[in-house]
């Protein structure tokens, strides 16, 4: 439904991606950018085959809960994952009973699933996200991605949270593509370590963006000077240490 946006969005997202930092910076006014030098090739994301897959109806507003749904192709066969390292074999994605599963099994790598049943303004992202693997990661909830660029939310089962705006235009200038509008916060509304579930609801309305965990509100700022509709998408980093096993169960996407 939104080839046109994904392909946009596959030219600019995974040469970006390989900018951002993973570990935890030092001034919390600066993400850590981690130096495109880092990576000796960046891959292209391979385009999926349309004629492979049966059309699918992909709701607007709905709550996905996978376990062989009509609708979960909508996560898994068209989205599009996105990441940052050479050895892309070692990520992974599939539908479980309880949700859908992000396998990242190897360091200093973003991946990101886009849902390919709408394009969003303001919109109201919820689900459950279950971290199966170490606590040195973050779980990333998305809206409003396109060519320019989009806001995501971090949450950490070490017990940290981020919000952020990345900038595409900044990229291309070869500037700090990244606006933290808080990173690395402390918050004891976050379930720490491993097997442990915390629900993340992240609202972006007009110039506002909201984030809530566990039913406490631990973010609410009007700075979202980026309005223009995109996709929303869930996803992970992994650090230095791995296996990133995440769920993301009960996927909600509603209108804020």
């Amino acid at each position: 439904m939104n080839n046109q946006i994904q392909i946009i969005l596959a030219s600019f997202i995974v040469v970006s991606i390989a900018l951002t930092g993973c570990s935890k910076a030092e001034d919390p006014q600066q993400p850590s950018i981690e130096p495109a030098a880092s990576y000796t090739s960046r891959p292209e994301p391979t385009t999926p085959d349309s004629s492979q897959f049966t059309p699918i109806s992909c709701p607007e507003y709905y709550t996905e809960n996978f376990a062989g749904s009509s609708t979960q192709n909508c996560w898994l066969s068209t989205a599009p994952l996105f990441v940052t390292k050479t050895d892309q074999d070692e990520v992974s994605i599939k539908a479980l009973e309880n949700g859908l599963n992000l396998l990242i099994n190897t360091p200093g790598t973003n991946a990101y699933v886009y849902y390919d049943g709408g394009i969003y303004s303001d919109v109201n992202l919820q689900t459950a996200i279950t971290s199966r693997g170490v606590n040195n990661h973050n779980a990333i909830v998305i809206c409003r991605a396109n060519d320019k660029g989009w806001y995501e939310a971090r949450v950490s089962t070490s017990g940290y949270f981020s919000v952020y705006r990345y900038n595409t235009e900044k990229h291309l200038a070869k500037k700090n593509p990244y606006t933290n509008f808080t990173q690395d916060t402390p918050s004891t509304s976050i379930n720490t370590g491993t097997d442990k579930t915390n629900v993340v609801q992240f609202v972006c309305k007009g110039n506002s963006l909201i984030l809530n965990i566990n039913g406490k509100e631990v973010f609410n700022r009007s700075v979202a000077d980026f309005t223009e509709p995109g996709l929303v998408g869930v996803g992970g980093i992994s650090e230095q240490n791995f296996p990133v096993d995440l769920i993301f169960g009960n996927i909600a996407i509603g209108q804020p």
